[in-house]
């Protein structure tokens, strides 16, 4: 197992890559949703047969796994554990949701209309965007993804427990589940893809790359390059979905994880690494609600590609903006509570 000290640069950067593809791709999907004539696409919306938000959560559940196992493969207090996955969600989550909240009110089209006011349980749990399959909720901000995140750490321990107890047993139970999920799941009306079970074999892969991270080699990007061409020139009706997930998002981490480990950190390369391991999960909270804004400005309208990749580049820098505005927030709200619970303590 490699050093706890040292700083995993190419999961930072792999999740920065998962930033821009879900990024890229809800821009080009508003585009078409909300009716706008686009004469250019930023990126295609598909990638090696596989949608690219898709691809771009699948690096993220699979750097999720990774960064998880690195800090608690070897040791795992459970209190200290829920904690820190608790103030690493919620808090910034609520800030996210109340700013995007009071924007509508103030902007838009005022408060959800019609919801039945007890879901708002869905989004204080920060399910409400997989719920919303369900029907209408409070749901603002965040992604579907979410919830299923936030699934899999509470499994966690558990997973954890087994992977280090039996691996491999660990692993093909998991990859059982996922089959039986395929074969017998009916998507309606949640898809299969926002089933936390069929998602943990992505995660394991990210604890299976830490586990063994030592022995990746160069020419590893071979066997994994070739995945990758096989599910691209197979038709999309013969793979199912999640299989292509699956195996798109573990090889193209493999290839990235071995080609980013050689990357030099200089200032240009540090700050893409503090940009995907600092900003990430402020980045998937905001970005969403300032894609639709604007490109609601534009509904009925015709974009040329220079008009397309304008637009395209203020939405991303307005996006890094209101990033590091909710960071910087999140910031000092926490410092607050900290500040007054330190006070509360000094008086007893």
């Amino acid at each position: 197992m490699i050093g706890k000290k040292e700083r995993l640069t190419e999961i930072d950067l792999i999740k920065l890559i998962a930033m821009m593809a879900v990024f890229t791709v809800h821009y080009t999907v508003q585009m078409i949703y909300q009716g706008v004539n686009a004469l250019a696409q930023v990126f295609p919306t598909q990638i090696f047969n596989v949608y690219l938000g898709t691809f771009g959560v699948s690096l993220f559940f699979i750097a999720s796994g990774a960064s998880l196992y690195y800090v608690y493969g070897q040791k795992l207090e459970p209190k200290t554990y829920f904690k820190k996955r608790f103030l690493s969600i919620y808090p910034m989550f609520w800030m996210a949701y109340l700013c995007i909240l009071l924007f509508h009110f103030i902007i838009q089209d005022g408060l959800p209309g019609e919801v039945p006011a007890w879901k708002i349980v869905y989004t204080i749990t920060g399910i409400d965007g997989t719920m919303q399959y369900y029907g209408p909720n409070f749901y603002q901000t965040g992604e579907w993804f979410l919830g299923v995140i936030i699934g899999i750490y509470l499994l966690f321990p558990l997973i954890r427990l087994s992977f280090n107890k039996k691996m491999v047993l660990t692993c093909a139970v998991s990859g059982i589940v996922m089959i039986l999920f395929i074969l017998f799941w009916v998507e309606d009306p949640l898809p299969l893809e926002c089933v936390v079970f069929v998602r943990i074999p992505e995660f394991l892969f990210g604890m299976l790359y830490i586990k063994y991270r030592d022995r990746f080699k160069l020419w590893h990007i071979i066997p994994a390059a070739g995945i990758i061409a096989l599910i691209s020139f197979l038709p999309q009706e013969g793979v199912n979905v999640m299989i292509r997930n699956l195996a798109v998002g573990a090889s193209a981490f493999t290839i990235m994880g071995i080609l980013f480990r050689k990357i030099p950190v200089n200032r240009f390369t540090g700050l893409l690494i503090t940009i995907g391991g600092k900003y990430s999960y402020a980045f998937f909270l905001t970005h969403h609600a300032i894609i639709v804004f604007f490109i609601r400005l534009n509904i009925g309208g015709t974009l040329t590609r220079k008009q397309v990749y304008l637009l395209y580049l203020l939405c991303l820098v307005l996006t890094a903006v209101c990033t590091k505005l909710l960071y910087m927030l999140h910031g000092r709200v926490m410092k607050f509570f900290n500040n007054r619970q330190t006070r509360a303590l000094e008086r007893k």
